[in-house]
């Protein structure tokens, strides 16, 4: 501040002391005006702060909770994936076995029937 706003200042709050001397009464109404806007200006400073605190916590809260959740999806991806090739694998084996077992069938349907073709011949009865 430079002097002239330093004169000014002090000549104000010379003539508010003066207007309090002379009325008491609406000093003490100023002087408790003051002191609940200060008090209401605190309070709402720390209402502000507690605030922005909380904003912070909740920030940094989303923040690791959605870490955690990416990674169990990423691992849920994984357990999936490695539980479909598994699936595939039993698939194929259950494939080849129904291909080999189709294969015994059909060789004991041509077996069977070369041999109603060609019947053995009769072994003979004891007696």
């Amino acid at each position: 501040m430079n002097a002239q706003h330093q004169k000014r200042l002090g000549d104000a709050l010379d003539a508010t002391v003066k207007f309090g001397k002379r009325n008491p009464l609406i000093a003490v109404c100023g002087g408790t005006l003051v002191a609940c806007s200060a008090v209401a200006i605190h309070y709402k400073n720390k209402s502000l702060n507690c605030l922005l605190d909380s904003q912070q916590n909740v920030t940094t809260q989303l923040l690791e909770s959605s870490q955690v959740t990416r990674q169990q999806l990423q691992q849920l991806d994984a357990a999936v994936t490695k539980d479909l090739k598994a699936r595939d694998e039993i698939t194929r084996k259950l494939e080849l076995q129904n291909v080999e077992q189709t294969r015994s069938v059909d060789r004991l349907q041509h077996a069977l029937r070369s041999c109603q073709v060609n019947p053995p011949p009769s072994l003979p009865q004891s007696e």
